[in-house]
């Protein structure tokens, strides 16, 4: 499966926003992401 990942966002270095489904995510939690649990609000 081939995914592709369009329109993200650098408001600040290191903070990535992917506003097509409104999700945040830090440079840590790309490079980390089993030291961050899933969460949804």
């Amino acid at each position: 499966m081939r995914v592709s990942v369009h329109n993200i966002e650098e408001p600040s270095p290191g903070h990535f926003y992917w506003p097509d489904i409104d999700v945040d995510l830090t440079e840590a939690i790309i490079q980390n992401p089993g030291e961050f649990p899933l969460s949804a609000s």
